[in-house]
């Protein structure tokens, strides 16, 4: 089973399809790679990625006109016309292709999350919630999701945790995925209403995160 969503093919019919299909801790990698990509995109410079775009339409432009080179002459001006219908089609059909990526990896988060608190729902109504097995464990040491949390701490070190927590909500980081926080996992801003609400024991082991966070 694929263990990575291919982009960008999977319209969003056959995305939802290929979420429901995949285990829990595949759905952990996928989030995990979706809010990293979210985290630096939200970091990268707009004028940076509209350069590497028209780059990349420049390259793609070259590499049309270079088969229609040894065309008869008088279909060369037809040929020109469909690579440029190309091109537009390619680029501007839904505006520009950051723009349209970060909009889909929006949407696919959301979609992975729905399903994957579906799931914890439907467990936990069973008396089947997650035991914590050592595969379990090991792959949330490892998560990508980890690496999206680390990356919003550290590009955010100068924060107090308070605001912290309030920027981890605003990226749509999750909280750890540990037993004793599941009762904040459906809130709107988890991180925030987990060190408001959760007393010392949680406002500490938010701190303790943070720190790590920042060292690793």
């Amino acid at each position: 089973m694929t263990k990575q969503s291919p982009y960008p093919d999977l319209k969003e019919n056959n995305y939802t399809k290929w979420v429901e299909g995949q285990s829990k801790e595949e759905l952990a990698v996928e989030l995990g790679g979706l809010l990293l990509e979210k985290v630096e995109g939200e970091c990268s410079d707009p004028e940076v990625q509209m350069d590497q775009e028209r780059a990349e339409r420049e390259e793609r432009r070259q590499e049309l006109l270079a088969k229609i080179h040894k065309k008869d002459p008088k279909k060369r001006a037809k040929a020109r016309k469909e690579v440029e219908g190309i091109i537009v089609e390619e680029y501007d059909a839904d505006g520009p292709r950051w723009m349209s990526r970060r909009a889909e990896v929006h949407r696919r988060i959301a979609c992975v999350q729905n399903e994957l608190q579906a799931r914890r729902t439907q467990e936990l109504s069973k008396g089947k919630a997650d035991s914590g097995l050592a595969g379990a464990r090991k792959l949330r040491k490892t998560a990508p999701a980890v690496a999206a949390r680390r990356a919003v701490v550290q590009a955010n070190a100068d924060l107090r945790a308070p605001k912290m927590c309030a920027m981890l909500d605003d990226k749509e980081i999750p909280l750890p995925e540990r037993e004793q926080w599941d009762s904040f996992g459906s809130h709107d801003n988890p991180w925030t209403e987990a060190y408001r609400t959760g007393g010392k024991k949680f406002r500490k082991r938010i701190r303790v995160i943070i720190s790590k966070d920042k060292k690793t």
